[in-house]
């Protein structure tokens, strides 16, 4: 090992004065030590953790538990872990993301260091961004359609017959829909008759006005 290669008590020493990442010592019962960046993300105090009130069990919920017993697995054969997520129950009821990661610091006792990335304001940037297209998005649907009128507005006042006029507004229904087809029926007494159609066979048109020929 270089002597410019820091050993695993000397990087815990840097990393343990991090104030975003979470470092944790670890056993299967409990939470043995922890930073300050830790304990302000699941909400316990330092009296409380001296006091050892901390389980990482009670506050993990209870969909993580079999990935968190893979991986104390993957301690006690490997030395370390993959990376995963998972998510811890503060007090107040709220889910707390993070990305965790871990290595073994003894095998008899099984102990282990984990490093613990909050990842709630990077799924909030996410929502956040996920939101702000959608809201784009429908801006330009929105302006699309507002456009379309306005065309159709103009194409409908060049119009001569009531026939014309009813096959451009279905055009347009359509086009602002984005639809595959449609109809316009007129009602005429109890009879509704097909007077305008987009996307739809002759025989369904024939069956249709066979249909409401007969109805009384």
């Amino acid at each position: 090992m270089s002597a410019l290669t820091p050993t695993l008590p000397e990087a815990l020493v840097i990393l343990e004065q991090s104030r975003h990442l979470g470092v944790v010592t670890c056993c299967p019962e409990r939470v043995l030590s922890a930073n300050d960046a830790f304990l302000r993300m699941i909400g316990f105090t330092r009296e409380e953790l001296d006091a050892g009130l901390v389980d990482w069990r009670t506050i993990t919920l209870p969909e993580y538990l079999v990935r968190d017993e893979q991986a104390i697995h993957e301690l006690r054969d490997f030395g370390v872990c993959v990376p995963f997520e998972k998510e811890y129950l503060l007090r107040d009821g709220t889910r707390l993301p993070v990305l965790l990661g871990a290595v073994r610091h003894s095998l008899e006792p099984l102990e282990w260091v984990c490093w613990v990335t909050d990842l709630s304001a990077h799924n909030e940037r996410e929502n956040a961004e996920a939101r702000s297209h959608q809201l784009a998005e429908e801006l330009k649907s929105e302006l699309r359609g507002a456009n379309l009128i306005s065309e159709i507005n103009t194409r409908l006042l060049s119009k001569a017959s009531v026939p014309e006029l009813l096959t451009e507004i279905l055009d347009a229904a359509i086009e602002l829909t984005q639809a595959s087809g449609g109809t316009v029926l007129l009602a005429v007494g109890k009879k509704h008759q097909m007077v305008a159609h987009r996307g739809f066979s002759r025989e369904f048109v024939e069956f249709f006005e066979s249909i409401h020929k007969n109805t009384h």
